[in-house]
């Protein structure tokens, strides 16, 4: 009897820590690189072109490769006040460019970012507004970094993806803050 008690305690605690284990790996995958605005542009809503400093840390102890990509909405508040895209909208007038480590670099991104244990790189995202843009209206862009897994960075298949999302307001440029 006491021998079953001990072998289901023993199954237990391994199963627990099997669980604890797990999770903790997850989580570690998770928090292995980060994506944050460094700085937002400091040009006033009517002016046409903005300029976002992005920045792409890898905080694992391992080399890893990264997709960077943008997407434009036009967007709107919800009541949790999170931004989400609009239905029913046309797709967003924004030019988007992206540039790694500065604007001077006339080429934008196209491959895949290798940052080694603890680096990072600093993202310029480059935003235009086309002449036909409706005005007065909100538009988002959201700006992803994949983190490609080893295994598939061949294919450029990745494993994590985090996102940062930046606000344009399309103002009119007659309406100055009259």
């Amino acid at each position: 009897m006491k021998t079953k008690s001990i072998y289901k305690f023993i199954t237990v605690i391994i199963t627990c820590c099997m669980t604890i284990s797990v999770c903790a790996q997850k989580k570690h995958v998770n928090n292995s690189f980060s994506l944050v605005v460094v700085k937002y542009s400091e040009k006033p809503n009517f002016e046409k072109e903005h300029i976002h400093v992005i920045e792409l840390k890898n905080k694992s102890q391992v080399s890893s490769t990264y997709t960077i990509s943008a997407k434009n909405n036009q967007c709107s508040k919800n009541d949790d006040n999170t931004l989400s895209k609009s239905s029913g909208k046309k797709h967003s007038g924004l030019i988007t460019e992206i540039y790694l480590n500065s604007l001077n670099n006339k080429q934008q991104i196209i491959e895949p970012i290798s940052l080694g244990p603890n680096e990072s790189a600093k993202i310029y995202l480059k935003t235009k507004q086309a002449n036909n843009m409706e005005l007065d209206s909100k538009h988002c862009t959201k700006l992803y970094a994949s983190k490609l897994s080893p295994a598939k960075s061949i294919n450029g298949k990745s494993s994590i993806t985090k996102s940062v999302t930046i606000e344009t307001f399309v103002r009119n440029s007659n309406n100055k803050g009259h």
